[in-house]
């Protein structure tokens, strides 16, 4: 699968995926969803408060977006809240059927996006608590 040619995929709260075909400005997205912000899953990084994006930054064809709720904009990302957005993705991108031939490629695409952010912690030893919200 060639991820990088694909649609801009939006994240959405609840874990609703939406696929944009076509560059729009991050403000088409934001006035369905008052109450949150997008981020980029390039500028999320444990330990660091997300990066919301500009009204009028223009998404990109190929990134994967999260709508987070506005509470959490000046809270850090812990490893928990971005492996639960993971799993949201991972699971979205899953049901939407983007071409991934099975959950071990899903999740292998998801581990190398997020490795650079989360190394040299070890994911596989860890468990998590992804039944709560973040």
């Amino acid at each position: 699968m060639n991820f990088a040619s694909a649609a801009a995929q939006v994240v959405y709260w609840n874990g609703k995926l939406q696929e944009l075909w076509q560059p729009i400005k991050a403000e088409e997205i934001l006035t369905q969803d008052p109450n949150f912000f997008l981020c980029s899953s390039e500028t999320m990084n444990l330990n660091s408060v997300p990066c919301q994006m500009a009204k009028d930054e223009e998404l990109q064809l190929g990134q994967l977006y999260f709508l987070i709720p506005v509470s959490k904009l000046h809270l850090p990302f812990s490893l928990q809240d971005l492996c639960k957005l993971a799993i949201s993705a991972s699971k979205a991108l899953n049901d939407s059927d983007m071409g991934f031939t099975s959950d071990v490629e899903l999740s292998t695409h998801f581990a190398c996006k997020f490795q650079k952010r989360l190394s040299p912690i070890n994911l596989a030893s860890s468990t998590f608590d992804i039944f709560d919200p973040l």
